[in-house]
């Protein structure tokens, strides 16, 4: 069964797809989002402490550190934007793609020539409504857009390769 893709990424789409394959799983999401309150929280109440006796150089380093500690965690959650960006801002991402998807791999038609990327090479899939997000054992993304398969039929078929091709374990 070959699928056939072709398309060129949106600034919106592309951007969605690194955030999806950045995005933390389950005890990670959990972790951050304690250290973010933590962070936030104490930063409040040395706010708080500093207002109310006045004292701020008695509270400075505490104050000051609890001001990095949320900062750090702000720099963490937008790391994914930046990382866009970079991304966005190299040509090559934004030529036009095409290529077959197999039981084989899947097969890029480049200017350069044929590059093929076998599904062991594979190690993580995240996904979108409307998005694949395929991460190389390398750390490259692939990146697969609904709109990139001419019919509905074709995503489906993508969507239950992928299935069956990404054991459940590397699913996040």
């Amino acid at each position: 069964m070959d699928i056939v893709f072709q398309g060129n990424y949106d600034r919106k789409v592309f951007f969605d797809a690194v955030r999806i394959a950045n995005r933390p799983t389950g005890n990670q999401k959990r972790f951050l989002r304690f250290m973010m309150l933590f962070a936030c929280g104490g930063l409040i109440l040395m706010l708080y402490k500093v207002f109310n006796t006045g004292d701020f150089a008695g509270n400075a380093i505490l104050l000051f550190a609890a001001l990095i500690l949320v900062i750090v965690m702000v720099g963490i959650s937008l790391q994914p934007y930046f990382t866009a960006r970079k991304l966005w801002a190299d040509p090559g991402v934004q030529r036009h793609l095409k290529g077959v998807i197999s039981n084989h791999g899947i097969k890029y038609q480049l200017d350069e020539g044929v590059n093929v990327i076998a599904w062991i090479k594979i190690s993580r899939v995240r996904k979108g409504d409307e998005l694949v997000t395929l991460i190389r054992t390398d750390g490259l993304l692939m990146v697969f857009p609904r709109y990139f398969f001419k019919r509905d039929s074709d995503w489906r078929k993508f969507n239950q390769l992928v299935d069956k091709r990404i054991s459940q374990n590397q699913k996040g």
